[in-house]
């Protein structure tokens, strides 16, 4: 190694396999910085070496790293300036993606929490039945082999449809699979070790059982059609069309099955947290059970929907809120809460708390553009997504609050909706509405459901 600059900073020069390199040697004492830099050309050390000499010469070695740090600060600016945002935006997405990282860090190994909800469902006050416990002693296995590195929260929507995607399995084996991630994900949410929504409920249907018509109608449901159809106004053009029907051979064939049917009463308990008795009686009663063994998947999925309705209609019915103390929301969450909003849903107003209400639909857009013209509403607000009222469905979100001044002041609650007719709604979202009534109706507020501003 031959010293070219003998000078601090020095460069030295030496050779490797055969080529010359040229190192500028930065060792100093008091100075933290890069020890050594490299070129393939003397003149491009030597100048730099001289270039760093004078720099320390100009600011001295205690703000040599403030210099440079300075200019690496600027160009991390101008590199954001091609994308149209600041250093500061930059940052603040940068400590959202580490916060990100943290909290996925910071969760559970999906195989930990499968073992924790084998043994929970094992050891539970809730007895199972030895073949539940074996399915879902299966289903935990099979999870860990495909998700047991990974931690709770890397599950996301997209990765649970990409795996049942990949599984070569019939569509009613991948839609059990989703049932059973379904059941876990819930459990995760009631223990709290999980703090969304299921992923696994918002799994696009069409990855599961695509039900199709039939391809073609039996005999006696050709004729059925026709007699009914033969009894209307529909002869003639039947007449027409030269439709008739006649059996031209009749055969009859006896099917015998060898196997293990469905544990309805373990898989309708398990979906509803009945108890067996009750199952047995409803199932019982209902004289409808030989409609199992025709399909006994599509069976146990129409009972559980049925019984799921009537139980949160019971829930529904028998719900009763209570005033807490001196509970109540605070004006200044209003004020301290910034309107958010695309330019495209957003409608300046007059009397409202904010200058502009955020609208979510045509219907919405012109209740709040009618109220505003009005000279008895004295405010009126789009109450934000923090306002929410505990049902036991889920939060519900209301609409509007209206301050009316007309002779005596009122203080109402409003939901929008294109509708009154509570059965042309969603059933779940029908049910969060009567829960808001209740809930009103206990602060003594007036609630109701509208169709347009002329109702207020």
């Amino acid at each position: 190694m031959k010293t070219i600059r003998k000078v601090w900073p020095r460069v030295r020069s030496f050779v490797k396999s055969g080529n010359t390199y040229f190192s500028v040697d930065m060792r100093r004492k008091h100075y933290a910085g890069p020890k050594f830099k490299g070129f393939n050309n003397k003149d491009d050390a030597v100048k730099y070496a001289s270039d760093f000499a004078e720099k320390v010469a100009k600011t001295g070695l205690d703000n040599l790293g403030t210099v440079q740090d300075g200019q690496r600060l600027k160009a991390w600016a101008e590199q954001c300036a091609v994308y149209g945002k600041t250093l500061e935006q930059a940052m603040e997405v940068a400590l959202a993606s580490f916060a990100r990282e943290q909290e996925v860090k910071d969760s559970h190994y999906m195989a930990e929490l499968l073992n924790v909800w084998l043994d929970d469902k094992i050891t539970g006050l809730k007895k199972l039945r030895p073949a539940s416990i074996d399915g879902i002693r299966e289903m935990s296995n099979r999870f860990k082999a495909d998700f047991g590195t990974a931690r709770i929260k890397e599950i996301d929507v997209e990765r649970i449809e990409n795996y049942l995607k990949a599984q070569n399995i019939s569509d009613q084996s991948r839609l059990n699979l989703c049932r059973y991630l379904q059941q876990f994900f819930n459990w995760c949410i009631r223990k709290g070790y999980y703090h969304a929504t299921n992923p696994a409920e918002q799994v696009k249907r069409e990855i599961h059982v695509v039900k199709s018509p039939p391809a073609f109608f039996t005999v006696d449901q050709c004729q059925a059609l026709l007699t009914t159809a033969s009894q209307s106004d529909h002869r003639a053009l039947l007449a027409k069309a030269g439709v008739t029907t006649a059996v031209l051979r009749d055969a009859t064939e006896t099917v015998k099955f060898n196997g293990a049917v469905p544990d309805v009463v373990a898989y309708l308990q398990g979906e509803t947290e009945l108890t067996r008795s009750t199952i047995v009686r409803i199932i019982t009663e209902s004289k409808r059970l030989p409609e199992f063994l025709l399909n006994p998947q599509k069976y146990m999925d129409a009972v559980s929907a049925i019984l799921k309705q009537q139980l949160h209609k019971l829930i529904i019915d028998g719900i009763k809120y209570e005033k807490v103390g001196n509970a109540e929301y605070e004006m200044r969450l209003f004020e301290d809460e910034e309107i958010m909003s695309y330019l495209n849903n957003r409608l300046e107003v007059k009397h409202s708390v904010y200058d502009a209400v955020v609208y979510d639909s045509e219907i919405e857009r012109e209740f709040a553009e009618k109220l505003d013209k009005r000279e008895d509403i004295k405010l009126f607000v789009k109450l934000p997504d923090w306002f929410k009222i505990e049902t036991p469905l889920g939060t519900y979100n209301p609409d509007w609050a209206i301050l009316k001044d007309d002779d005596k002041v009122l203080y109402l609650v409003r939901e929008t909706k294109g509708t009154k007719d509570f059965e042309k709604l969603r059933n779940i979202e029908a049910e969060k509405i009567r829960c808001g009534r209740k809930h009103f109706e206990s602060l003594d507020v007036d609630f109701a459901v509208v169709t347009s501003a002329n109702e207020i």
